[in-house]
């Protein structure tokens, strides 16, 4: 006589297997092409104009600010190698997302780019790895 345990597993097993289970399930992805003109070595999320949506970030050759939802691209900075460990984050603590670049032609050079936003005087701001979060409940992912 088999165990209690070995005939409830060959009995899950069978109705798993009779039913049409699947223990994995394709996830239909909608790809969207945000720009195909930019080289993208470094990415980052982060609310940078205060909307409550999560922006795009990238840094190349330039560094490139992709507002959502529409994504309009704005240029912050070329002429530069930017590196793959791009930030985000309140750096000055005026409670809006700065961005922090390497500079890869430029060994040991750190670029941070300031938000020019009006301060918002409440929030203060944290970063910590690649998360930013502060004390107004918002934050965001700030790199891969």
């Amino acid at each position: 006589m088999f165990p209690l345990w070995f005939l409830n597993l060959i009995l899950c097993i069978g109705l798993c297997v009779f039913s049409g289970f699947s223990f994995a399930q394709d996830v239909p992805l909608r790809r969207v092409e945000i720009d195909s003109a930019l080289d993208g070595d470094g990415k980052a999320l982060g609310d940078i104009d205060g909307d409550g949506l999560a922006d795009i970030i990238v840094a190349g050759e330039q560094l490139a600010w992709y507002r959502a939802p529409g994504w309009a691209k704005t240029i912050v900075a070329g002429g530069v190698d930017f590196g793959t460990e791009i930030q985000v984050g309140d750096i000055d603590n005026d409670g809006d997302l700065d961005i922090l670049a390497p500079d890869t032609l430029k060994k040991e050079n750190v670029l941070w780019f300031e938000n020019p936003r009006p301060p918002r005087a409440a929030c203060h701001g944290t970063v910590a790895e690649t998360r930013h979060r502060n004390s107004c409940g918002r934050g965001r992912s700030a790199s891969p």
